[in-house]
């Protein structure tokens, strides 16, 4: 699996868009566009190009760059097991709720995303 540190995509603000355009939208000839294409991906290619066009002359957009945090030892497995524990915490945590197996699978859970954290950053480590 391909992990990024960071890339740059485009964002558009909708709630700054001047939506009294849109007619422009539908006053495109998406019929005859679609007809000239010969296949369907062609055809979805020059659809998204038409209509991201226009999008870009309705919607104000900003460029932002989204960024990872996390360790490249740390992959999508552990962020599941992650998210597991949280979750147990946050049931165990509930005043309504302090039962001692939630206690319990919850402290299970920690350990094993410990243990999981261990190996995996002393695997990548020692390649």
């Amino acid at each position: 699996m391909y992990w990024f540190r960071s890339f740059s995509e485009k964002e558009f603000c909708t709630k700054r868009g001047d939506f009294s355009e849109r007619q422009e939208l539908s006053s495109y000839g998406w019929a005859y566009l679609l007809n000239q294409q010969p296949d369907v991906s062609t055809k979805i290619s020059a659809w998204t190009k038409n209509f991201l066009k226009i999008a870009d002359k309705i919607i104000p957009n900003k460029l932002v760059t989204v960024s990872s945090k996390d360790a490249p030892w740390f992959n999508s497995e552990l962020r599941a097991m992650l998210k597991q524990r949280d979750i147990l915490y946050k049931k165990y945590s509930q005043p309504l709720h302090p039962l001692s197996h939630t206690y319990q699978a919850y402290l299970n859970s920690a350990k094993q995303f410990e243990v999981a954290c261990n190996t995996t950053k002393k695997k990548y480590f020692d390649k």
